[in-house]
């Protein structure tokens, strides 16, 4: 190869060894899996029945009395995912008509990785905390 052909053949060539990853990227020490439990608190003043999506939630509820709070099992144990979606009802049961309408208005999330739900939970668990 000789002149403007060389050059670029070279250019392209550095550039693919550049952009290449050295390493593949390390996972954060608190990093949620799909292993990662659901642990819910309710710190509202009343029950309220939370329905997990994807976790049969057209009939499956937990319902949590005011201070109340406890990981989300179910007949193969706890809820594991990497994330969760859920709907809240006031009351016992899952009652379109009682569901509590807006997106997190109701709950604050956040991830702890010291609740392990005595090994059960060994990626930590995400917390919902529900609130007026």
């Amino acid at each position: 190869m000789r002149g403007k052909a060389a050059r670029l053949w070279a250019a392209a060539a550095i550039a693919a060894v550049i952009a290449a990853p050295v390493a593949a990227p390390i996972a954060p020490a608190q990093a949620q899996t799909a292993e990662t439990c659901l642990s819910v608190e309710n710190n509202r003043s009343r029950q309220t029945s939370v329905a997990v999506v994807g976790f049969n939630e057209t009939s499956a509820y937990w319902t949590f009395n005011a201070g109340e709070s406890a990981i989300l099992v179910n007949s193969n144990g706890p809820l594991r995912g990497s994330s969760f979606t859920v709907r809240l009802y006031e009351g016992e049961g899952i009652d379109s008509s009682r569901q509590l309408e807006g997106n997190n208005k109701y709950v604050s999330w956040r991830f702890d990785a010291q609740i392990t739900d005595n090994g059960k939970c060994t990626d930590g668990a995400w917390v919902a905390t529900l609130h007026d």
